[in-house]
């Protein structure tokens, strides 16, 4: 386990203190805690979907609204 020191403002520390006895823990733990919160976040982040790629094009073309669900579209597909 590796050891970081930082410095914080009063009003940062005194809402740590209020917190930790809030939670009943230990300062670093929250501390760790809020560290680990935000980077699976970040993390989650990260991750784009199909969706994030192409959203900009949803709902720009033009067609029939019954394509996807209207079997008369498949007559003759593939072949």
């Amino acid at each position: 386990m590796s050891t970081l020191s930082i410095k914080l403002s009063k009003v940062i520390d005194e809402k740590l203190t209020t917190a930790a006895k809030k939670r009943k823990k230990a300062k670093t733990a929250v501390v760790v805690e809020a560290i680990q919160e935000y980077l699976s976040k970040e993390d989650q982040e990260t991750t784009v979907t199909a969706y994030d790629l192409a959203k900009d094009l949803l709902g720009c073309g033009e067609g029939p609204s019954d394509l996807s669900t209207n079997k008369k579209y498949m007559e003759g597909y593939g072949r």
